[in-house]
């Protein structure tokens, strides 16, 4: 039986470099591959696709209902590392979860959220 070797969302997004520039400064993730149309972000072998996307409708949906979850083990203190860099967006601090998560929440510049957190 064939192994799947990982997954990797494909998001749609306004600007990919304001987007790649985003993540980088401010959840210190790697650039990994970057055009006009497409890129690829990754951190500690993890890795977002970026799609280029123009179409407003497309894109409201992107603004309103992506979620990513990152699981994290140190989520203080990469809480403490994000709001060092001043994101500007939404950001929710770190707290526990009913279904025992601690995590925190960001808004990306296209409106996702990341939720980052460590699985109960």
């Amino acid at each position: 039986m064939t192994q799947i070797q990982g997954i990797a969302p494909i998001y749609c997004v306004r600007n990919i470099a304001e987007t790649t520039e985003w993540y980088r400064t401010h959840l210190n993730f790697i650039i990994e591959f970057a055009s006009d149309d497409y890129a690829i972000i990754s951190k500690e072998g993890f890795s977002i696709h970026l799609m280029h996307q123009t179409n407003p409708e497309i894109l409201a949906v992107t603004a309103n209902n992506i979620e990513f979850f990152v699981a994290c083990e140190e989520v203080d203190a990469y809480f403490q590392e994000v709001i060092a860099t001043n994101p500007q967006t939404q950001v929710n601090p770190v707290s526990d979860r009913a279904w025992g998560n601690r995590e925190f929440h960001i808004k990306d510049p296209n409106g996702a959220i990341l939720r980052i957190g460590k699985l109960g």
